[in-house]
């Protein structure tokens, strides 16, 4: 499988407009309290010539009503992530399998990514397991744009640039508490697709939040030989070959990971925790982690979020795979104000 770019996600001839709006912020939208809650959505174009260049696609996407709602968002999503250079996070098997299983319970206040916007790969192994287990073709990407100023998390899983792809708009509402109230918040007529994508998203907001608490390094270029190789054929004098390079250049992921290990859980006997009944063998078993707000400072009228790893009991008595288990966590604090409001989402189909 080649090194992907960020025209596995964005349609080719729309990249280099897109790139172009996301230096501005040429989208604003408000909540609004409707069942199901929806966005209102007003779509504002600078005046600049770099924008002003791509003249039919400036018109779609104010007079066109198929682009409308969360199309929108979704373009906006992509084109901040193009212009402030596009993050691919490529995650083991492992760390996806324990983050699957792990509640996003914290505020959209609460709520950190070390970058506006960050892409996650997931590996092959693990999407041909939730592909068999929702019996629908797993997305290759999950892309995350945290706008600060609204609170708003626009998560979109994406197959490739040529398919539809599913959304969650993740607002602050008085509906519900946490994000994870956000994520599993369907109705009777969302498909697979939908449900295969809150597993997806939780991951990626966890892996969000993971790399604020643990630290964000970057790796440098994804792939190292054709990022240096089209730097090269920028400067050429041949203006077809230069664009070409240049737009290469605009679409290359760097490479991101985290700064240090971590621990993904903790082990002991049932035969040494009173929560568990004595006289008798248990099996090996998850206990589930969870994020807690915890008081400290002087005085203790500080608060922060700290996460509290999940157990693995009676692990000596477990003789298979321990990816066979119920999950696995990797989190051990997340920083933040505990005093927020509330959340909720928005779930759609998107065509691509």
């Amino acid at each position: 499988m080649t090194s992907p770019t960020m025209r596995h996600i964005v349609p080719k001839e729309i990249l280099p407009a897109l790139k172009a709006l996301g230096k501005h912020d040429w989208l604003e939208w408000r909540p609004k309290n409707t069942d199901p809650p929806s966005t209102e959505l007003e779509v504002k174009i600078p005046d600049d010539p770099a924008i002003a260049e791509h003249e039919a696609f400036l018109f779609k996407l104010q007079f066109d009503w198929n682009w409308k709602g969360f199309d929108l968002l979704r373009l906006y999503a992509y084109s901040k992530t193009l212009a402030l250079g596009p993050k691919l996070l490529r995650p083991t098997v492992e760390q996806c399998e324990a983050l699957q299983h792990v509640d996003v319970n914290v505020t959209l206040q609460e709520y950190q990514q070390p970058f506006p916007s960050f892409v996650v790969e997931f590996p092959e192994e693990f999407r041909r397991k939730l592909t068999q287990e929702f019996r629908h073709d797993c997305p290759r990407f999950v892309l995350n744009y945290h706008d600060e100023k609204t609170h708003y998390v626009l998560t979109y899983c994406v197959h490739d640039s040529k398919r539809g792809s599913t959304g969650n708009i993740i607002s602050p509402r008085k509906q519900f508490k946490t994000i994870e109230d956000a994520l599993r918040f369907m109705t009777d007529d969302d498909g697979p697709d939908l449900q295969q994508g809150e597993v997806l998203q939780r991951i990626a907001c966890n892996f969000g939040l993971m790399l604020t608490n643990f630290g964000a390094k970057s790796a440098g270029p994804l792939d190292p030989a054709s990022h240096s190789r089209n730097q090269s054929q920028a400067k050429s004098r041949r203006p077809h070959k230069a664009r070409r390079a240049q737009a290469m250049l605009d679409a290359a992921f760097t490479e991101i990971g985290f700064e240090q290990d971590v621990v993904f859980y903790d082990t002991h006997s049932a035969s040494n925790d009173p929560s568990e009944p004595t006289g008798r063998v248990v099996k090996t078993h998850w206990r589930r982690g969870h994020f807690r707000r915890q008081r400290h400072g002087k005085g203790l009228n500080q608060t922060k979020l700290v996460f509290i790893r999940p157990c693995l009991v009676n692990a000596e008595l477990f003789k298979g795979d321990l990816a066979d288990t119920e999950y696995r966590i990797s989190i051990k604090e997340v920083k933040g104000d505990a005093s927020s409001p509330a959340a909720e989402s928005q779930v759609s189909r998107i065509g691509g």
